[in-house]
């Protein structure tokens, strides 16, 4: 038997799926009783990456948008934390989302109705902000 019949993961060794017999480094769909070849490799394994098709992430097979985490063989349906980066605490997760949008907390964004909007930079009133950012609660736009 299949320890993964449902076509998520690859098999490392020879099993039984449904009534069909796999052979190593194939896919089991017990309901079909068939083996396929796995997906091609996912393009990025940092679990920052959204996939653009079905593709492999270690043993597992990661479907059109989630996040292929390489270090663990595991598909997230949404950005994890920084692996890499000097000075970061990796425990903590700097992406969150902001209605139908991701916002990312190492760039200081803040929610804004649904969108990501930058923390201004002058705060005091004596310069002028390059670019549409919040100052508290209040969005100010370019060069205010």
């Amino acid at each position: 038997m299949c320890l993964s019949e449902d076509g998520l993961t690859v098999s490392s060794e020879s099993c039984l799926c449904g009534n069909a017999v796999c052979m190593a480094d194939k896919t089991c769909v017990s309901a079909t009783s068939t083996c396929a070849n796995p997906p091609s490799m996912c393009l990025s394994g940092d679990g920052l990456t959204v996939s653009s098709e079905s593709c492999l992430c270690g043993n597992a097979v990661c479907l059109l948008n989630q996040y292929c985490v390489s270090a663990t063989s595991t598909c997230e349906n949404k950005p994890v934390n920084c692996i890499s980066g000097v000075g970061r605490n990796l425990n903590i997760n700097p992406y969150f989302t902001c209605g139908s949008v991701v916002c990312n907390n190492n760039i200081d964004e803040k929610c804004v109705v649904n969108e990501c909007v930058k923390s201004c930079q002058d705060t005091n009133g004596l310069n002028v902000n390059d670019e549409r950012c919040v100052c508290n609660v209040t969005v100010c736009s370019i060069n205010h």
